[in-house]
Parts: C-alpha cells; structure tokens; sequence
C-alpha cells in the first residue's frame, strides 16, 4: 500500500500521460507551452520526492 505522498505524486502524472496519449494515438503536435508545461509538473513531483522527509 503507498501513502498519500506518493498518491498525489503519480495522480499528478496524470497530464503527462494525457499529452503522451494524444500525441501516439491522436497525432497531436506538441507546442512549446506543452512542453513546458510537462517539465513544471516533473519539476514539482521531483521536489515532493527529494524533499519527503522519511
């Protein structure tokens, strides 16, 4: 079982995945925003897991 930290951590990806899907099966085109805004939200997943206190 995992706990609420690391829930929130992979229910955040769930725009990552969103985008990725789209641009596989939908043929959609990536902008520079939507990479931006992919590297903001892996910034935040990182930070939540480096600075987890344990």
């Amino acid at each position: 079982m995992i706990g609420p930290v690391q829930a929130s951590m992979y229910s955040s990806t769930e725009p990552l995945t969103a985008a990725l899907f789209s641009v596989f099966f939908l043929g959609q085109n990536f902008r520079m925003s939507d990479i931006l805004g992919m590297d903001c939200i892996i910034a935040g997943i990182s930070m939540l897991d480096f600075f987890e206190k344990k």
